[in-house]
């Protein structure tokens, strides 16, 4: 199996592209286990909602 790299803005990209001609877009909710991601997310589309979900046991 072919390994794929994508830095962190192509990896963006691909998300936002995948979503912009979603009908329902302000029902969306992005979750990431990577900070950088939601980050990103953040400063390149503020309009969605984000989540960082934590990890650490109750």
């Amino acid at each position: 199996m072919e390994s794929i790299n994508l830095n962190l803005d192509e990896y963006v990209d691909i998300i936002l592209k995948e979503v912009s001609n979603y009908v329902h877009r302000e029902n969306i909710v992005f979750m990431s286990f990577d900070a950088n991601i939601i980050n990103e997310l953040h400063k390149r589309a503020p309009q969605y909602k984000l989540s960082l979900p934590d990890l650490r046991p109750i």
